[in-house]
């Protein structure tokens, strides 16, 4: 469903594209406190969950910056992590598996699938940072991605927000 904001945006996508440009070098995108929903998953484990819902220049903006990064990303990932990156999804890992037991030819093959519970809330910020700053050379592009990671200008140095683009690929790097 798309929003009057976002119909409007998509009117004139190159009129709003320069201007966040222009807000990117002049230093001026506003990171506002965003609003958070709580959300409750259905299934056994009734996770309840806060979402962050970024502004819409915000998801323009985490977009653009993982269009920039994916392929950096994804080379430096676990060769076996199928989280949230392209063609590498549910079907990657089950050929994968299915490779490794033809491979192994009746012998115990053991594999590990697991839930790291609070994993967002938990990744700590500047380890995060310091990886990015391995990857990312250009200081104004880090001072962005700076902004994003603390999102909600807390003291706390732990957590990247659940429902920003940006953090599934944080959390895949971290």
């Amino acid at each position: 469903k798309k929003t009057k904001s976002i119909k409007k945006i998509l009117l004139n996508p190159r009129k709003h594209a320069e201007r966040i440009s222009e807000m990117i070098q002049n230093g001026t995108l506003p990171f506002v406190r965003q609003r958070q929903i709580k959300v409750i998953k259905d299934g056994k484990q009734k996770k309840e969950r806060t979402i962050t819902k970024a502004t819409n220049y915000e998801h323009i903006l985490h977009h653009a910056i993982i269009g920039l990064l994916e392929t950096r990303f994804i080379n430096s990932s676990y060769k076996y992590s199928v989280a949230s990156i392209p063609k590498r999804g549910d079907l990657y890992g089950k050929r994968c598996l299915e490779h490794w037991i033809r491979r192994y030819k009746g012998r115990k093959l053991y594999v590990l699938k697991f839930d790291i519970k609070k994993f967002f809330d938990t990744i700590d910020r500047q380890i995060l940072f310091s990886k990015l700053k391995r990857l990312i050379k250009d200081k104004r592009f880090l001072l962005l991605i700076e902004k994003i990671i603390y999102f909600d200008g807390s003291s706390t140095n732990r957590g990247v927000p659940i429902g920003y683009y940006t953090s599934q690929w944080f959390a895949n790097l971290y």
